[in-house]
């Protein structure tokens, strides 16, 4: 899990550095702030999900279109997380938004990392739902 966890990391960084470097760049043309946030946040995702299909989880089991949308599940639930950091950060604190955005990694990191290893490049959100039904049920 240790060897996953440090591919998946190096997936987060690679699409972290696309996703600030587009808000960047979409804000700087004068794009409104939640708009870029969920363009740069939408591009960097899709990028994400095929470097983790192939290197961060190597995971070949289920077809791709299954588990992409799983991945858009978790993907927006960490989206909800990140948008909330950054209206917040810069709403109620007057954080720049690439400030408010960095706070978000740590909890979008944790989201994503167990959504995807047991969900997405698992057996998927109906196996997962079974195996907790069948743990309550005992």
């Amino acid at each position: 899990m240790l060897a996953q966890f440090g591919r998946f990391v190096v997936v987060c960084v690679l699409g972290t550095a696309l996703d600030f470097a587009l808000l960047w760049l979409l804000l700087r043309a004068g794009v409104w702030q939640p708009a870029a946030v969920s363009i740069a946040y939408l591009t960097a995702t899709a990028a994400q999900f095929v470097a983790n299909r192939y290197y961060g989880f190597r995971s070949f089991d289920r077809p791709p279109l299954d588990q992409a949308r799983t991945y858009a599940v978790v993907s927006a639930m960490n989206w909800g997380v990140a948008l909330a950091f950054v209206q917040l950060g810069t709403a109620v604190f007057a954080l720049p938004p690439l400030v408010a955005k960095a706070i978000s990694i740590p909890p979008s990191v944790a989201v994503s990392f167990f959504g995807n290893r047991h969900l997405t490049f698992g057996g998927g959100i109906r196996a997962a739902a079974r195996e907790l039904f069948r743990r309550w049920r005992r």
